[in-house]
């Protein structure tokens, strides 16, 4: 199966950019958590750097002060750690660090003439840390760590406890703790985000393998059917393909510059232009039902196929596309064709000794009648039945040869001026007594009609097919209506009935060879099922239509519409 491009314009959409910085940090840092921890520190350490370089550059004898030593031993100590391999990943090895870099705020902030500086101000390294790694809990410690920075030295130095002390205390623990508070929301928020990514990853993926396991069983199954399936979209595109509608496509592709593909119709001569496809069809909203059409350039290459296609919408009710199934009937119509040059074969075979049969029959029964010999009332009974079924059978002979030429496309046709009501007339005195004798009236209104190209004797059989039908399914008691009429470009004739009707269903499958209604089935009325297939093929070789108005147990009627003008290639002296 293949699949078409599709474009999703998403997919074009610039992806967030991240800074230089994030980038590089992003890259050094990853997700690995001793180099996050290594991270963090890199800030502090940063600053006691600075400080550290200011101090020594501006007061020499406070750099070397012991209490400002020990701070910075303690920070050397503590950054080397948290850059160290061995640091556990657990809360102890946070706690450690975290809390030596509480440690050298509060040595660095002590040292002499360093009280009440900026400096208290570093503790916001270790609060954030503890704040992302720990979220209320690490808030809680920073908090309770920078209040120990603040109060312990002024309690250690022996402040008074006034405003000032109080307003020292109370002014960096809060303000770490609303920082740190502000650091552990947007932490849970981003934790969040990622377990909601994270779900919408695995949906996502599972949704992905179930579409992959669908395509997957959607391929198989059409690539395992005998029918070619095709979808295209709103302006043709091939979407998707199954194997046998590649071999199908590969058979028709256009092998001329002007790209027409060997598509043909059911008389494997006419080319099916574009705009008549099946799926061009289908995406104007007609939907196509088993049309008949032939694949391929070379006759002896060509597929036979019924194709039937279907408009697909989308959800706001616009055609999307449209889909079509080609079903290889070559098989079929092979065989078809095979059974029809057979019966047409036996056909010819079997007229001729039936007409001989009948014509012997004949001149006995004229020497009977003429007085040259004389025979038994039990014999002469008995070729009386013998002629009458041999009349018979001659008459299913012809009417399966007739089937048989217009299958094969040779159904003589005899085409000379005529006149529609004088034919019918001449029908219906034929028909006026077995309508008396079956107790059904007959209503006649035949009106003058103007003369027209047609094949008398073949209308005569069509006239009479319709006309012994409709005695035939009507009870006695019943009524038969024939109406002839001239239009301006056509004639018909109409037959009405008041017999035991059909069915819609029946009434569809009426034109089929050998198809007999339920309803006759039902009432044990004898026929073969081929009167009307012949009087369809009589009336469309004239270039004309048969159409039947039904209604079960209400009866049927028949219109033939001729045209006044001549059928395409027809003539006066056309002999099939």
């Amino acid at each position: 199966m293949t699949v078409g491009s599709t474009h999703d314009d998403a997919q074009t959409a610039s992806a967030p950019r991240l800074s230089v910085l994030a980038a590089r940090l992003d890259t050094a840092v990853g997700v690995d958590r001793r180099r996050t921890t290594a991270a963090y520190q890199s800030g502090f350490a940063v600053a006691v750097v600075v400080v550290a370089a200011l101090v020594f550059a501006f007061d020499r004898d406070l750099f070397v002060s012991g209490t400002f030593v020990a701070g910075l031993v303690l920070a050397a100590v503590a950054s080397a750690t948290a850059f160290s391999p061995w640091l556990p990943d657990t809360t102890l090895g946070l706690a450690l660090v975290a809390g030596a870099d509480f440690v050298v705020v509060a040595l660095l902030s002590f040292a002499p003439g360093l009280q009440y500086s900026v400096l208290e101000v570093l503790v916001l390294f270790p609060s954030l840390w503890l704040a992302f790694e720990r979220l209320w809990p690490g808030v809680a410690a920073a908090v309770l760590a920078t209040l120990a920075v603040v109060v312990v030295p002024d309690v250690v130095d022996g402040a008074a406890l006034d405003l000032s002390f109080w307003l020292h205390t109370f002014v960096l623990p809060f303000i770490v703790g609303a920082v740190a508070g502000v650091a552990a929301l947007l932490t849970e928020y981003r934790y969040r985000q990622e377990e909601l990514l994270e779900q919408e990853r695995a949906r996502l993926t599972q949704t992905l393998r179930s579409s992959q396991t669908t395509s997957l069983l959607l391929e198989t199954v059409l690539n395992t059917i005998d029918t070619g399936v095709l979808v295209v979209d709103a302006e043709g595109g091939v979407l998707i393909t199954n194997r046998r509608q590649q071999e199908l496509m590969e058979l028709a592709r256009p092998q001329t510059p002007d790209g027409t593909w060997a598509v043909y119709d059911s008389d494997r001569t006419t080319l099916v232009p574009p705009e008549r496809m099946p799926s061009a069809l289908a995406r104007e909203g007609e939907m196509v039902t088993a049309a008949f059409l032939w694949f391929g350039h070379e006759r002896s290459t060509q597929r036979a196929l019924l194709a039937t296609s279907q408009a697909i919408f989308d959800g706001a009710g616009e055609v999307w596309g449209a889909v079509v199934a080609n079903t290889d009937i070559t098989d079929l119509v092979s065989a078809m064709q095979v059974k029809d040059d057979f019966v047409s074969t036996v056909s010819h075979e079997l007229r001729t000794p039936l007409t001989s049969i009948i014509g012997y029959l004949e001149l006995i029964e004229e020497g009977h009648e003429d007085g040259e010999y004389d025979l038994p009332d039990e014999v002469h009974g008995q070729i009386e039945v013998v002629a009458r079924n041999a009349s018979r059978l001659l008459a299913l002979v012809s009417d399966l040869l007739t089937t048989a030429q217009h299958a094969s496309g040779t159904l003589a046709l005899r085409m000379t001026a005529g006149r529609l009501d004088e034919i019918t007339q001449q029908s219906v005195d034929g028909v006026a007594d077995r309508a008396r004798a079956r107790g059904v009236a007959l209503r006649v209104d035949v009106r003058p009609t103007p003369e027209q190209l047609l094949d008398r004797a073949r209308i005569t059989q069509v006239l009479d097919n319709l006309f012994s039908n409709a005695l035939k399914y009507t009870p006695r008691g019943g009524t038969v209506e024939i109406d002839v009429t001239a239009h301006s470009d056509h004639t018909s004739l109409r037959v009405r009935d008041t017999g035991i009707g059909m069915s819609e269903s029946d009434v569809r499958s009426l034109f089929a060879k050998f198809f007999r209604a339920e309803s006759a089935r039902r009432a044990a009325i004898p026929g073969v099922g081929l009167g009307l297939v012949i009087c369809k093929a009589i009336v469309e070789g004239h270039g004309g239509t048969i159409v039947v108005d039904s209604s079960l147990g209400q009866g049927s009627t028949f219109e033939v519409r001729l045209p006044l003008t001549a059928p395409p290639q027809a003539g006066p002296s056309q002999a099939g």
